[in-house]
């Protein structure tokens, strides 16, 4: 059996132990600071519906790939950049609703599903 990790490989047997690094644990402190993208949508969130932004909750954020440079929400009659576009897919609730939203890696694109 070849085990490989971090460019190193590992020629071990069957029935024989090696020695595996952790991976880095991702934080789930829920005081810990959200990336850009998701303060973005807070923002969005709450000067749409005028609510203060601590009262908006963020149900789920993940990293996503989108098609092109309107996050795969073009506007009618909009131009978009065909590259593939990394950013975010955030989920908030705000008194009982749920709005999602797709971003850029930083958040200054930002579009609501």
């Amino acid at each position: 059996m070849l085990l490989a990790g971090c460019g190193e490989a590992l020629d071990q047997q069957p029935g024989e132990q090696g020695t595996v690094e952790p991976l880095e644990a991702i934080p789930t402190d829920p005081e810990a600071p959200y990336p850009p993208a998701v303060v973005a949508a807070i923002e969005r969130l709450a000067q749409e519906l005028r609510s203060p932004p601590q009262s908006i909750e963020v149900v789920s954020y993940e990293e996503a790939e989108w098609p092109d440079g309107c996050l795969g929400l073009p506007r009618l009659y909009e131009a978009c950049t065909e590259a593939v576009t990394p950013g975010w897919r955030v989920i908030l609730s705000l008194a009982g609703e749920i709005y999602t939203f797709r971003t850029d890696a930083v958040g200054s694109e930002l579009r609501e599903e």
